[in-house]
């Protein structure tokens, strides 16, 4: 029984940590789709996963150079670094997913059949989760 109210206070949390959010304006490295996902991982976890690149950018481009400086080519690799990979189609309530949208790639949250994200000009928005392209989930380790 103690496991089901863990996963019920952290569907609980995923819940209030996006409306708590879901007008705050982005803004490169303060509040930004990484920084919303990271920011409730250390939420949930207590883990800041952005200690390395919290504040160290401003612009799209600074956000890359800073993924670099670290060495890693893209966020991909930097989630997978941090966290565990697993199959999309098992992606479940509070797990990071990565959409594509044109050339741009962005982390979200995931709330079952959709996720969440935050968009540059309209704050948070809902993708069906089945439109993600991966998926991972906090390590058993961290």
């Amino acid at each position: 029984m103690k496991n089901k109210k863990c996963m019920t206070d952290k569907y609980k949390k995923l819940n209030e940590y996006v409306l708590n959010n879901a007008y705050k304006n982005f803004k490169w490295g303060e509040w930004d789709c990484c920084l919303f996902v990271v920011d409730y991982l250390e939420a949930i976890t207590g883990k800041d996963y952005a200690l390395l690149f919290r504040g160290k950018y401003d612009t799209k481009e600074g956000a890359y150079e800073s993924l670099k400086k670290q060495g890693f080519a893209n966020i991909e690799e930097l989630c997978d670094e941090y966290l565990e990979i697993k199959p999309l189609k098992f992606a479940q309530r509070g797990d990071v997913v990565l959409f594509e949208h044109g050339e741009d790639k962005c982390l979200g949250l995931c709330n079952g059949d959709l996720s969440h994200f935050l968009t540059t000009n309209e704050g948070i928005r809902w993708i069906k989760t089945r439109h993600c392209l991966r998926a991972w989930s906090v390590k058993n380790d961290n």
